[in-house]
């Protein structure tokens, strides 16, 4: 069997709140500089 071609690639844990809250912040503003609406289920 071959050797795993994924094996490379670093397993990160999942991002605490904050960074979770910062990372749609900056998508929902993103998309406010381009004109786009957030849609209403996005926000919780």
């Amino acid at each position: 069997m071959e050797k795993d071609p994924f094996g490379k690639y670093i397993k990160e844990s999942e991002p605490d709140k904050a960074s979770k809250s910062y990372a749609w912040s900056t998508a929902i503003g993103l998309q406010a500089v381009e004109a786009l609406r957030v849609c209403g289920i996005s926000i919780l």
